[in-house]
């Protein structure tokens, strides 16, 4: 189209590789693309012709084919216009810079605390902020939430479920909340134990009215312990809260086991040690492990292990240890000599986010993170995982990771963000990373399927 200088309108046609010559770069790119689907489709017409004499099966497989082609074809269109960016919230309702806030692992409700403020917290979910008078643990939605109050001379755990406040019949002396489920409908509670004198995790689950007392936390251990009294240390619990795993301590070697349950396991779920085939023979004496992490999912636990051997011949005893991986699904190995390595970092925190393919090691006085890549067996940064998953971060630097959605596509954290030319600030962000489309992967699981028949 042209405008001339008396205003008439003028359209001039030119050839589509006239038009194409005269685009930027990613524009052609993008007028390509279409141009190729174009072209698929027109063969998609040329094998509904063919349908009634090919059969549906090879008709099935060939448009799977053309839908593959399809999404190659739509992801270049999409990498040559644009690339993810790490994103950060509005504004609180008071003008605030929204900078400290947190993610839940639905990957779509935020929160910020605000110490010291009339207002407990800031709830984001679905566009906005909604002030909250609260700022204990919470179900991802916030509807849902728990805290402590006096009662007599223990302490009780109070209940606030969709508006309603309700103490319940369950006390201990110093009690707090250790945990609540995502869902809301387990809480984990930690007080003195009344015949040990130590600090117990009890679980509260929800019956439909109100809270009840679903016993005391003990798993399936690892590996046997000496008789004594058993004490089980700081769970860590799944994100539903049905599975916990702990270290589990015997006064009688000052030694500790891996335990682990879970609720929905029917009877609970196996919990063994690898084979041990240690390079010299001897009697196995003093198993310890102790946990490292669970994952988000319950499914995957990652701990340490030791044990003395005392030999049959004269000679002093020698002693075994390394780390374990322990998932529910294909039972216990022995880490890699990579993940071993990375595992034994002194002075570090572990944690195993979503389905527990990655662990993050943070450095308890640095702070600072790494990340270890369970399936390609390597470390890499937050910078790395980022970047190789298409996230531009020319603008932000010194980042570290905060929480990571249960589906393993939404990841938060906080860094140091250029928000203006020479400007800097510390600031939180989130990014959801693109998966394939469900009808690419199941066009994918179709052809191999096709293929393994075929072949048989």
């Amino acid at each position: 189209m042209h405008l001339t200088n008396d205003g008439a309108v003028t359209i001039k046609k030119r050839s589509r590789s006239q038009h194409a010559a005269s685009l930027p770069a990613e524009s052609r790119n993008v007028t390509q693309n279409f141009d190729h689907f174009a072209g698929i489709f027109e063969s998609v017409r040329h094998i509904r012709r063919n349908e009634s004499e090919r059969g549906f099966r090879v008709v099935r497989s060939k448009v799977c084919v053309l839908a593959l082609a399809l999404s190659v074809a739509g992801v270049a269109a999409t990498s040559a216009v644009a690339q993810l960016a790490l994103q950060t919230l509005p504004a609180l309702p008071d003008g605030t810079a929204a900078t400290t806030w947190t993610m839940m692992e639905d990957g779509r409700t935020f929160w910020q605390r605000q110490a010291g403020s009339a207002v407990a917290a800031h709830r984001f979910r679905d566009g906005s902020w909604q002030a909250r008078d609260w700022n204990t643990f919470s179900s991802d939605d916030g509807e849902i939430f728990a805290d402590i109050v006096p009662s007599g001379a223990d302490k009780a755990v109070r209940v606030t479920r969709d508006g309603v406040s309700q103490v319940l019949a369950f006390t201990r002396t110093e009690l707090r909340v250790h945990d609540i489920s995502n869902d809301g409908d387990i809480i984990y509670a930690t007080g003195r134990n009344s015949i040990s004198f130590d600090d117990s995790t009890w679980v509260l689950r929800w019956n439909g009215t109100t809270y009840v007392d679903a016993g005391r936390v003990i798993g399936t251990p690892m590996h046997t312990l000496p008789a004594g009294n058993a004490t089980f240390y700081a769970p860590q619990t799944s994100a539903n809260g049905r599975q916990y795993a702990g270290d589990q301590y015997s006064n009688a070697n000052n030694g500790t086991t891996v335990s682990y349950r879970d609720f929905d396991a029917s009877p609970a779920a196996p919990f063994v040690p690898p084979a041990i085939t240690p390079p010299f023979e001897g009697v196995l004496r003093d198993q310890n492990s102790s946990l490292k992490a669970l994952s988000r999912t319950g499914q995957v636990v990652v701990g340490t292990y030791s044990a003395r051997f005392v030999p049959t011949s004269p000679g002093s005893s020698l002693q075994y240890n390394g780390n374990f991986i322990w998932n529910q699904l294909t039972g216990t190995s022995w880490a890699s000599p990579a993940l071993d390595s990375f595992l034994s970092t002194l002075g570090s925190d572990f944690t195993l986010p979503a389905d527990g393919r990655f662990v993050i090691a943070t450095q308890s006085i640095t702070g600072s993170q790494s990340l270890f890549d369970i399936q390609a067996d390597r470390a890499l940064s937050v910078e790395a995982l980022l970047t190789q998953s298409g996230v531009d971060l020319s603008t932000w630097s010194q980042l570290r990771l905060g929480n990571w959605s249960l589906d393993g596509r939404t990841l938060s954290g906080t860094g140091l963000r250029e928000f203006s030319p020479g400007q800097f600030r510390s600031d939180s962000w989130f990014v959801t990373i693109p998966t394939p489309s469900t009808f690419f992967t199941l066009c994918a699981g179709g052809i191999i399927a096709a293929r393994r028949r075929r072949s048989s």
